[in-house]
């Protein structure tokens, strides 16, 4: 069973790992690749459900989700993609979360 974890949970080492395995998974060129999986959501296949059909929207995002995950756990199976809550104290106050809206790595990335 895997436990997400809220991004502002994760240790620095956490972080470096999920990291890591954005970084395998922009690296492949196959059907598991960061390319290949982001497109279903848009460009080129564009399936998401956003407009078309809003019964669903939830049900396709959390199957999307899921798969994005697998495929993260292709490059290391302790993965997990981590959540954002956006409904927070802390979200209030500091707003998104450094680790997705910094623009570069600690080390300079």
């Amino acid at each position: 069973m895997t436990t997400r974890q809220n991004i502002d949970h994760l240790t620095a080492t956490e972080l470096a790992q999920l990291r890591g395995g954005y970084t395998g998974m922009q690296a492949l060129s196959d059907n598991r690749g960061f390319n290949a999986i982001a497109g279903y959501h848009k460009v080129p296949l564009n399936l998401c459900y956003h407009h078309e059909e809003p019964t669903m929207f939830l049900p396709w995002h959390r199957g999307y989700l899921l798969t994005f995950e697998q495929f993260l756990k292709d490059q290391n199976a302790g993965l997990a993609l981590p959540y954002w809550d956006w409904t927070s104290p802390t979200s209030h106050t500091k707003g998104v979360p450094a680790a997705f809206s910094a623009h570069t790595q600690p080390g300079g990335k």
